[in-house]
C-alpha cells in the first residue's frame, strides 16, 4: 500500500527520540533531568508556563530546566529511522509529512524541510 501512496504522514511522538539517547517523560525510557525528581517535579509540572513567573513560581528552575533540555536537544543527532522514513516518503508524488509532538527538532536537524513539518508542542532550539 505504501509504494502506491501519493504521500506519507509521519506521526511520531517521545519514543522516537529515545534510540536517538533521548529520555521521555513518562514510560520504562522515563528521565528527562534528574533535578525534576530531587525537587519532587513531574515533567508535566515544570511545563506550566507558572514557573517562569518571579512571585509564585521559580524562574531559575524553569530556566535550568529550559537550558537543559535545550543542550540535551541540539547535542543529540536524529538516528538512522529519521532518515528510512525520509527515503520511503521521497518515493511518494507529493512527498512526506511530519506531524509530531517532539520538541527536539530531529525531523528538521536530518533533512526535512521545516515546511513539512508541524511541532505540535513547539521546538525547544527557539529558546
Amino acid at each position: 500500500w505504501l509504494a502506491g501512496a501519493d504521500a506519507l504522514l509521519i506521526g511520531s511522538g517521545a519514543g522516537m527520540g529515545v534510540d536517538a539517547g533521548l529520555g521521555t517523560f513518562r514510560g520504562g525510557k522515563k528521565g528527562v533531568w534528574d533535578g525534576l525528581e530531587a525537587v519532587g517535579l513531574a515533567y508535566e509540572e515544570i511545563c506550566e508556563p507558572r514557573w517562569f513567573d518571579e512571585v509564585t513560581g521559580d524562574p531559575r528552575l524553569a530556566w535550568g530546566f529550559w537550558n537543559h533540555c535545550h543542550n540535551a536537544y541540539q547535542e543529540t543527532k536524529p538516528h538512522a529511522g529519521y532518515g528510512t522514513l525520509r527515503q520511503m516518503g521521497q518515493r511518494c508524488p507529493f512527498g512526506f509529512f511530519s506531524f509530531t509532538s517532539n520538541i527536539d527538532s530531529h525531523w528538521i536537524t536530518s533533512g526535512m524541510s521545516a515546511e513539512r513539518v508541524l511541532e505540535v508542542h513547539g521546538a525547544v532550539r527557539w529558546l
